[in-house]
């Protein structure tokens, strides 16, 4: 899944737009994203300052999770056999 990434510098509690790709957090340079849910930009040093990413929060995570279920959101066709043989593929060639 590809995110959207945006800047920021956080400074205190706000966060303060930069270039396209980086934030300063903690005098360093690190990526931010946009939570895919309600689009809050977040900026973090480490995965585990993160445990819902791409989801800013639990609630976002489980907002998605409802739209899924619910019918919001869904896959616009079923697989074909060829698909499936070329993402097995590709994953055999990764590994």
């Amino acid at each position: 899944m590809r995110h959207r990434f945006s800047t920021t510098a956080l400074t205190g509690d706000n966060f303060v737009p930069m270039s396209s790709t980086t934030a300063v957090v903690a005098d360093q340079l690190v990526p931010t994203y946009d939570c895919p849910t309600c689009k809050k930009q977040i900026a973090v040093l480490r995965k585990e300052d993160a445990p819902y990413r791409p989801f800013c929060s639990e609630r976002c995570k489980m907002v998605d999770l409802g739209r899924w279920l619910d019918g919001t959101y869904k896959v616009s066709e079923p697989a074909k056999p060829e698909d499936l043989e070329q993402a097995a593929d590709g994953a055999d060639q990764a590994g």
